[in-house]
């Protein structure tokens, strides 16, 4: 018994830095309230890597002994459509491998990860009116990947491997504001959102739901923020802060919680193209694993 808790507690280690690094990564990206103009659009390639150590429980417990590399190579737009509505999508494609410490083996995995899809609504009546723009945003995330085929292939064995994500639905809506601070080269917003975390599993359900058949699997509904101050300097060039965090309504074993502090810089390098890069540790986690992101993209905008 107390090997199974601890294979399911490195399992739900390593689904939480997926989900850490997901949120890190489309948070680095994302415009705030500025929605794209018709026929505008910003894409990007993004190019991340995780690291992490321990894994935080639901009561805050902290474990060791199982140590995380993971990489995830993403593409990411904004396109105008029109009125003040943008389109915003996210695909991932996911690496990751866990070194156990006490056993001295290594599991890898890799695959599609959560697809993102959403649209963005900045009322140009409401901006004129208040000064400065504000956002309704829509997301869901979609799953790329058949959550319940590693345990289908794998047998007990598979709750030892990564894992590319929760395999289930999520929907999030947001309210965003923000502007260029007068006088002084920084522009500030803050959004804030509630998550609605499904049981609307697309391809199978992950292993863990039958360790104990008497709890069932339960996602719990989570406040999502984020607020981030950028400057821009020399010539066009960004420097950003940003915190942001996903804060469960509840704990429990499965459903993930984190806290992250990012520091970020835009760097032009052609009409229209940029470089990008952020570091993102993690500062608080619940469920998760407790890490940190470096992430690199090449942009265009227009």
């Amino acid at each position: 018994m107390m090997e199974t808790t601890s294979r399911l507690a490195t399992w739900l280690w390593w689904v939480g830095l997926l989900v850490l690094g997901s949120s890190m990564s489309l948070s680095q990206a994302e415009a705030g309230p500025w929605s794209k103009q018709p026929g505008h659009l910003y894409l990007r390639i993004g190019q991340d890597f995780y690291v992490a150590r321990d894994f935080v429980g639901p009561s805050q417990g902290v474990s060791k002994g199982a140590n995380y590399f993971g990489t995830q190579t993403s593409l990411y737009t904004e396109i105008g459509l029109f009125y003040g509505l943008e389109f915003i999508g996210f695909l991932p494609y996911k690496y990751g491998h866990i070194d156990y410490e006490d056993s001295k083996t290594t599991y890898r995995l890799n695959g599609p990860g959560d697809a993102v899809v959403g649209l963005q609504w900045t009322p140009p009546p409401l901006e004129r009116a208040a000064g400065f723009p504000i956002a309704l945003r829509l997301t869901a995330k979609l799953p790329m990947y058949n959550a319940g085929l590693l345990a289908e292939s794998a047998g007990a064995d598979s709750i030892n491997f990564p894992s590319l994500g929760d395999g289930q639905l999520d929907m999030t809506v947001w309210i965003s504001a923000g502007g260029q601070i007068p006088n002084y080269p920084f522009q500030v917003f803050a959004e804030v959102g509630y998550r609605v975390r499904t049981e609307l599993f697309f391809q199978g359900q992950p292993l863990f739901q039958g360790v104990q058949p008497d709890n069932p699997l339960t996602f719990l509904d989570t406040f999502v923020f984020r607020a981030e101050l950028r400057w821009n300097f020399a010539q066009k060039m960004i420097a950003t802060v940003t915190f942001s965090g996903a804060v469960p309504l509840g704990a429990n074993s499965v459903t993930k919680g984190h806290i992250n502090l990012g520091f970020g810089l835009y760097l032009p390098i052609a009409k229209g193209f940029a470089f990008e890069a952020a570091l993102s540790p993690n500062v608080w986690a619940q469920s998760a694993a407790r890490g940190a992101s470096i992430v690199l993209g090449l942009s265009y905008n227009r």
